[in-house]
């Protein structure tokens, strides 16, 4: 009987090598493995397939292109330009990378549709970056849920209840703020502030770079003018957008 048994289960094995010799590797290093496995098993556990390594390699670098891209203000506010730009340089150069490699992959084994994926991954991921508004979106969201926040600010400013801590030679003031109005203006949580014509103007930050580059949301009181703030009018990078009452988005480049 054990005999037959043993003759039983060599057969088995055979049986299942044979059916599995496109994974040579795992039955020459444990040839019992099937024994171990309810019958059907092995073949339901083969049948799955790895994913090429370009397309993992696609899959990956995209997400982080995309992701970065999407989250790029956010980021720059934890990581700084200095380390932001490099960050997406060497994205852009990995996906540069990636993206031909995955145009070779599919020309090479275009007979087979999936090796067609990779690229797809790319163009798609390419699109996003290209086409998708992230920082229009992103602009948005940060005027909407912070905007009853930054409105409290203006009246404390024109009340005289947040003072400025130094003022500078043009009469713009820069005040900062409380922990409890945390994250409403980039870059350390300061606002500037100047008054004109008895006005008050209050400036709150999305972007301090380096040199004069900043970009955020100024308050502009009734009867107003944005162009009396700062440089506003004064420099030609300066660029300014009306978004809501009282409130316009002002840019500057370098």
């Amino acid at each position: 009987m054990n005999i037959a048994r043993e003759l039983g289960v060599a057969a088995k094995c055979a049986n299942e090598k044979r059916k599995f010799a496109a994974y040579p590797q795992l039955f020459s290093k444990r040839p019992f493995i099937s024994m171990y496995f309810p019958e059907g098993m092995m073949e339901r556990l083969t049948r799955i397939r790895w994913v090429p390594r370009v397309e993992q390699v696609a899959i990956v670098v995209s997400a982080c292109l995309v992701l970065v891209t999407a989250f790029q203000w956010s980021l720059v506010e934890l990581l700084t330009p200095f380390l932001m730009v490099p960050l997406q340089g060497i994205l852009w150069l990995l996906f540069i990378i990636v993206a031909v490699w995955s145009v070779v992959h599919s020309i090479r084994y275009r007979k087979q549709r999936r090796n067609l994926i990779p690229a797809i991954i790319c163009a798609a991921s390419l699109g996003m970056v290209t086409l998708v508004p992230f920082t229009k979106i992103w602009l948005h969201i940060n005027f909407a849920s912070n905007k009853s926040a930054r409105e409290r600010v203006v009246q404390e400013v024109s009340e005289g209840t947040l003072t400025p801590n130094r003022v500078f030679a043009n009469g713009v003031g820069m005040i900062s703020l409380p922990n409890q109005t945390w994250n409403i203006s980039a870059g350390g949580n300061e606002i500037e502030m100047a008054k004109r014509d008895g006005k008050t103007y209050v400036f709150f930050f999305t972007f301090r770079g380096i040199l004069n580059s900043y970009s955020g949301f100024l308050y502009v009181p009734t009867g107003g003018d944005p162009s009396a703030f700062s440089d506003v009018n004064e420099d030609p990078r300066v660029v300014s957008v009306r978004y809501d009452d009282h409130w316009f988005f002002v840019s500057h480049r370098n």
